[in-house]
C-alpha cells in the first residue's frame, strides 16, 4: 500500500511541476527564451534546465525513495511514477499554461520534439514508449 501512496505522489509532483513549468515557460514553449545550451537526444530538443531536471534533478530525488531497504517491488512504482509522470507533466503543459493554448497541442505549433500520426491523430513520440516503459515496470517486476 505505501508503494501505491509513493506512485500516486510522484504523479502529483509531476503535476505540478506542469504548473511552475508551464507559468516560467509562458509563450515560449520548449523554453525557448531560457539561457543556457540546447541538445538533441532521441529525436527531442532539450535546454540545459531540462536536461539537469528530467535526467538528474528529478531522478535523485526519488531514489530517496530506495535509500534504506532497496526492493525491486519499490522499485518498480518509482520507476514506473517517473515515466508516467513525464507523459502527464509534458501533457498538462499544454492543459494549464495561460499563454499557449491547448488547440497548439500538435506538430503545427510545437516543433521542439516529433510526433507520431496516425491519420489526424497526432502524439508526441515519447509519450508511447515512456507509457510502455510504465506500464512493463508495473507489470513485469514481480
Amino acid at each position: 500500500m505505501v508503494e501505491i501512496i509513493i506512485f500516486l505522489l510522484i504523479l502529483l509532483a509531476f503535476v505540478s511541476m506542469a504548473f511552475w513549468e508551464a507559468y516560467a515557460e509562458g509563450e515560449a514553449g520548449g523554453a525557448a527564451r531560457a539561457v543556457g545550451p540546447q541538445f538533441k537526444l532521441f529525436g527531442l530538443r532539450f535546454k540545459a534546465y531540462h536536461l539537469i531536471l528530467f535526467c538528474v534533478f528529478i531522478p535523485l530525488l526519488l531514489s530517496l525513495t530506495l535509500i534504506g531497504r532497496f526492493s525491486w517491488h519499490l522499485f518498480k512504482f518509482v520507476a514506473a511514477g517517473y515515466f508516467f509522470g513525464l507523459v502527464i507533466e509534458d501533457f498538462l503543459w499544454f492543459v494549464v499554461n495561460p499563454k499557449w493554448p491547448f488547440s497548439h497541442w500538435n506538430s503545427r505549433h510545437v516543433d521542439w520534439y516529433s510526433w507520431w500520426k496516425i491519420g489526424k491523430f497526432e502524439i508526441p513520440s515519447f509519450y508511447i514508449p515512456a507509457i510502455i516503459i510504465g506500464i512493463l515496470l508495473l507489470t513485469l517486476i514481480k
